[in-house]
């Protein structure tokens, strides 16, 4: 097999009489369009975790292809995995034995885009056997709303720990799934309507959603059954199944024991006399109830070093007041049911926490381009008395800091910012005041709109401020509405 590999970019592949497999080198970032095309020879495909984006027409022509291994991270061009054109109305795809995708080390946080779950979907392939690699920890809610029809065994690899609601639907050909041991939630309508689907077998403690499998085991053999067949089994996974990465240790600060993992903190304890923790720099991910069950503590700090925070990492903490932690972390999606700080106790649309200060750093040396919602979900139901955004932090993007999310009275941006995008802190009535710094640049449409309470602010003054930024705010003053809103912008 000849590859024209030229500056990390596969352009093209030349096959030999008798080439039956072809793995893509280490280090390739990018296949081009056609770059693997016209290989009528080859029955196997290993496309290596470096793999980020997949051309137009990449696989054409590869009409044996049997097996296609390639990273959940890559992007797709459309039609980047179509093998043969279909004729015009046709609907048949061309069929593989088996698809596996795999993720990269330390990409465990990976979030598909819809982009790829949809390209995925109408690639032009049917893949019988269906493998999701070992590494990745979730799939968030209505990240494959839609998946191949015609796929028989759908596997997941160790690791996985949640499936979120809407996926995997109405997957007809479906007779069997393999599930890890490490699997903890199955969400809402995540396999509705696998009609051949007649059993699964869980983890004794995996949590099922009541409608997780609404509608599986209502057909055998294509014919309908007047009452579904289907049943969970349940067994406890082997201790391999759910070890951690590394071994357990105990990492003792005063009056404080972290049991951590490589760069995992796993679990926290701390003496009743302690009000206040700062996890050690080289910490990289708080894993579930990291921080969690420390009813006296009124301060955590995160480093610098932290990436990932997952669900109910501070549970429990009832006296936590000041949190700080870096911008650049990723925090869960609630795909469990909750966010990080979630109690448990969901009752009604009122915040369920109370802080007096978050503050959002900046690892040293780094500099972020851009807040998206991943960060910003973090403030769902939470009450704060004062929101600070650390200098560093460029732009916050289009609804990066969604309405819902926000309960804070005093807003700060730090220095460095230079954009607020459309749709962030509208509706967020209780803010009282905002501070911006001197390097805004623009604030787009109705980002903050309808915030009630809100009756003047000190803008830059060749600041670009869109017409309906502010629009209807300053409505409401000491608890009664106000004929004619009272707000000013203040040119500084």
């Amino acid at each position: 097999m000849k590859l024209n590999i030229v500056k990390n970019t596969l352009v093209s592949a030349e096959q030999e009489p008798d080439d039956r497999e072809l793995i893509v080198p280490d280090g390739v970032k990018t296949i081009a369009d056609e770059g693997l095309a016209h290989l009528p020879l080859i029955e196997k495909i290993v496309l290596p975790c470096s793999v980020r984006s997949i051309g137009y027409h990449a696989l054409f022509g590869d009409v044996n292809l049997r097996e296609l291994t390639f990273p959940l991270t890559a992007s797709l061009k459309d039609g980047a995995l179509m093998i043969v054109r279909p004729a015009v109305g046709a609907a048949d795809r061309m069929p593989l034995e088996k698809l596996t995708l795999t993720v990269p080390e330390d990409k465990g946080d990976v979030v598909v885009s819809r982009a790829f779950s949809k390209r995925l979907y109408y690639a032009g392939i049917s893949p019988r056997h269906v493998v999701f690699g070992p590494g990745l920890e979730q799939i968030a809610s209505e990240e494959f709303p839609y998946f191949f029809k015609e796929t028989q065994t759908l596997e997941f690899g160790k690791g996985l720990k949640a499936i979120g609601v809407d996926n995997f639907k109405a997957m007809n050909s479906l007779t069997r799934i393999i599930f890890p041991g490490t699997l903890e939630f199955v969400g809402d309508n995540s396999f509705q309507g696998c009609a051949n689907l007649h059993e699964v077998t869980l983890p004794e403690k995996c949590k099922i959603c009541r409608d997780a499998f609404k509608g599986c085991g209502a057909k055998r053999d294509g014919k309908k059954l007047a009452a579904p067949e289907f049943s969970v089994t349940r067994y406890q996974p082997a201790a391999a199944e759910i070890e951690p990465d590394g071994p357990i240790e105990t990492l003792t600060l005063p009056g404080v024991e972290m049991k951590v993992s490589g760069d995992r903190l796993l679990s926290t304890t701390a003496a009743d006399s302690v009000r206040e923790i700062t996890v050690p720099q080289g910490i990289r991910v708080i894993e579930e109830e990291g921080l969690a069950h420390l009813p006296r503590v009124k301060k955590i700090t995160l480093p610098g070093s932290v990436e990932r925070i997952l669900s109910y990492a501070f549970e429990g903490d009832v006296s936590l007041a000041e949190l700080t932690f870096p911008a650049t972390a990723k925090v869960a999606e609630k795909v469990i049911d909750g966010n990080i700080f979630y109690t448990r106790k969901w009752r009604d649309d009122r915040p369920n926490r109370s802080l007096k200060c978050v503050t959002l750093t900046m690892p040293k040396g780094k500099r972020l381009k851009t807040l998206n919602n991943e960060t910003g979900y973090i403030f769902d139901r939470i009450d704060i008395d004062r929101l600070v955004f650390a200098p560093g932090i460029e732009a916050i993007s289009k609804d990066g800091v969604p309405a819902f999310c926000t309960h804070a009275k005093t807003v700060i941006f730090g220095e460095g910012l230079r954009k607020i995008g459309e749709h962030n802190f509208h509706l967020s009535a209780d803010i009282r005041e905002i501070v911006f710094p001197s390097t805004l640049e623009s604030i787009g449409g109705n980002s903050f709109c309808y915030i009630e309470n809100l009756h003047e602010v000190h803008v830059p003054k060749n600041c670009d401020v869109s017409k309906f930024a502010f629009k209807k705010c300053g409505t409401r003053e000491h608890g009664r509405d106000l004929r004619t809103p009272r707000f000013e912008i203040i040119r500084d």
